[in-house]
């Protein structure tokens, strides 16, 4: 039982830092940053992610300017 609880916790965690990097990835992308500087800041993460990351970005920016 204890192994299953240690397995969970450490999926979780994973979780956890995986939203903390999309979310400091989309505000880099705001300020500037661009696809082929993330991907070398994670070189883990699949060029569809970091597009698909970027396009969020890049919405939300347009919907913030449209919104002004």
């Amino acid at each position: 039982m204890c192994a299953i609880v240690e397995e969970y916790a450490a999926e979780r965690e994973k979780e956890a830092v995986n939203k903390a990097n999309q979310k400091a990835l989309i505000k880099g992308f705001k300020s500037g940053l661009t696809k082929e500087m993330a991907k070398a800041m994670y070189p883990k993460l699949k060029l569809d992610e970091i597009e698909s990351l970027y396009q969020q970005a890049k919405k939300t920016t347009r919907s913030r300017k449209a919104a002004q």
